[in-house]
């Protein structure tokens, strides 16, 4: 296919790297999905690029600069491929150690998470025995404080209780005194 400038559109597969003519990869791509160098890359529409290349007529030429003049090209070409791939790879290999990392991560959370759940239900736990612990020291302090309030009536009716003796002794002497 020949464009007005005199340039021809070829077409380079960024899977596998070959150049075609942009006729023959349009028909090939959309009906087989596959280079047909025979490669075992599948390509999609998508992984075509164009490539606008001024072919020089042989004529022109000398014999020996044309197939090198193709040869460098295909070698850029492949140069660039490969740099592309390595990129790929490079991506891939990025991609793959961070899943890595965020897994490790998930893991170290979800670990978080279940020693979290323990301390919760350890906590619940203390707080509930901390609790009855408390009940247990008011109701002591409760006795505690009957039992002054039962010593104090204690001590009191005791002291009333002798209070009643001496007057009673007081009135016996008194009846004695009387009496003798």
């Amino acid at each position: 296919m020949d464009t007005a400038a005199g340039e021809s559109l070829f077409c380079f597969v960024k899977a596998c790297g070959h150049v075609l003519c942009l006729d023959c990869i349009l028909q090939v791509i959309i009906t087989t999905r596959r280079c047909p160098f025979a490669c075992t890359e599948i390509a999609s529409i998508l992984d075509v690029s164009a490539l606008s290349l001024s072919l020089e007529s042989t004529s022109k030429l000398e014999p020996t600069l044309a197939p090198t003049f193709v040869r460098r090209r295909e070698q850029e070409l492949a140069c660039e491929f490969a740099e592309k791939k390595l990129t790929r790879d490079a991506g891939f290999a990025r991609v793959k150690g961070l899943e890595e990392q965020i897994s490790w991560q998930l893991k170290s959370i979800q670990t978080y998470a279940e020693e979290l759940s323990s301390m919760t239900s350890k906590n619940a736990g203390l707080t509930k025995e901390l609790n009855e612990m408390k009940a247990v020291n008011n109701a002591q302090s409760v006795d505690r404080g009957v039992s002054r309030v039962r010593l104090s009536l204690m001590k009191t009716e005791k002291q009333a209780i002798f209070l009643q003796l001496r007057e009673q002794q007081a009135s016996f002497k008194a009846e004695q005194a009387i009496i003798s």
